[in-house]
């Protein structure tokens, strides 16, 4: 069964679109809760209202999910770790979020942790790096970068943001999925654990533009655009102990990019 709008799939029963108003009272006992349903804007900054859906509405559906199912999956992000120092990894890293996105998300894992002490269920929370791939095309200007920049290149010559050599985290939606589905067996045991899931590489916007060219056969040239305030620089997640938790292996941007083309969907 699944909650949230513009979900594609066919092989599962949608039971409501809004999943911060949903009658948890029809799902009934399930094996697992996957929760990656909030506003994911980063520009967000209406904290109450984040307040809201990312913590609150999220926790009720916790403790839904609770009264039937002893496996919790949710997501998380790599903008609680803010403008703390690459690569990041949950434990090592200090948290330090700069937006109100980042910090309701934080606030989160805190809840999540607490909510599982108190349970006695098994909680894994993903802190997603940029996630790209099949299914996003409905998002807008929160569809990914890889996407954003393609739609430009398709056109014309892409604007990005000057010098072009940000460095983010890249990772396909599918490898998003299948550490959820491993981290599900993971949450078998009681307690709350959070793990890094990116490609655990970094690629700077003009490689990300270079990359899109030879896989669309384009030649298309980088026009910069001032770079906002407090853009983070450089983000990369150290993905090692994921990867050996969840014998889990995400694949190198390049192949994300050929995988996207190959179905139809980029651009």
């Amino acid at each position: 069964m699944a909650v949230g709008r513009g979900i594609a799939r066919r092989d599962c029963e949608v039971v409501d679109e809004r999943f911060d108003r949903c009658d948890w009272s029809r799902l009934g006992p399930c094996d697992a809760l996957l929760h990656f349903a909030a506003i994911n804007d980063t520009s967000v900054a209406d904290e109450a209202e984040l307040q809201r859906v990312n913590v609150d509405a999220a926790l009720t559906t916790l403790e839904a999910a609770a009264a039937g199912c002893r496996r919790i999956v949710y997501a998380s992000t790599l903008h609680v770790y803010g403008h703390a120092p690459a690569p990041l990894a949950a434990g090592r890293s200090r948290p330090e979020p700069v937006t109100a996105y980042g910090r309701s998300k934080l606030a989160l894992e805190r809840e999540a942790a607490a909510f599982a002490a108190h349970r006695g269920v098994g909680c894994v929370g993903l802190r997603l790096a940029n996630v790209y791939g099949p299914g996003e095309g409905h998002k807008g200007r929160m569809a990914s970068q890889v996407l954003q920049i393609a739609r430009q290149m398709r056109e014309g010559d892409p604007e990005i943001f000057a010098p072009g050599t940000q460095v983010r985290d890249f990772v396909h939606v599918d490898d998003v999925a299948a550490a959820a589905v491993a981290a599900v067996r993971l949450a078998d045991a009681p307690g709350h654990r959070l793990l890094d899931c990116g490609s655990g590489l970094g690629t700077s916007f003009n490689e990300l533009v270079s990359l899109l060219n030879a896989a669309l056969g384009l030649k298309r040239q980088p026009r910069y655009i001032p770079e906002p305030a407090g853009y983070l620089r450089h983000v990369v997640l150290d993905v090692a102990d994921t990867v050996a938790r969840l014998d889990w292996h995400p694949r190198p941007l390049a192949a994300g990019i050929a995988d996207y083309l190959a179905a139809g969907e980029l651009a």
